[in-house]
């Protein structure tokens, strides 16, 4: 898993992230071997003691992902009045793979957020 960031709130206006990552040697082979083996982006809301808590998956309202200059589309949101019903959002198809350790970028646009929240990006552990 690799943190990508910590988003502070922005109640009032659109906040840009961005935050560059390269799969090692390891992850990279499994991957080009195992293909159910997908990359995942996570958001959650932060809360007190959040290393010892489970906490349902949580994206800003508006939110904008691009990952290499594309546009992830996905359903950010979840079904309404039903927290913890978003899913992950599937980057897998949008990072580069052909070779190990490219750089890739994850862009990151949101804006109408009450509560800092934390992204991350999950991996396949190494074997």
């Amino acid at each position: 898993m690799y943190n990508l960031t910590h988003e502070a709130a922005s109640p009032s206006h659109r906040n840009h992230l961005s935050k560059t990552f390269t799969l090692n040697e390891a992850v990279w082979s499994r991957l080009k071997s195992e293909h159910s083996l997908r990359l995942l982006l996570f958001s959650a809301l932060e809360q007190p003691l959040t290393p010892y808590t489970r906490l349902d998956i949580a994206f800003p309202s508006q939110i904008e992902v691009k990952v290499n200059d594309e546009e992830v589309k996905a359903n950010y949101k979840g079904l309404k009045n039903k927290p913890g019903s978003t899913r992950p959002v599937d980057i897998t198809d949008f990072v580069r793979t052909k070779i190990a350790n490219q750089r890739n970028t994850v862009h990151i646009t949101y804006a109408l957020t009450q509560k800092a929240s934390q992204s991350e990006v999950s991996y396949p552990p190494e074997p």
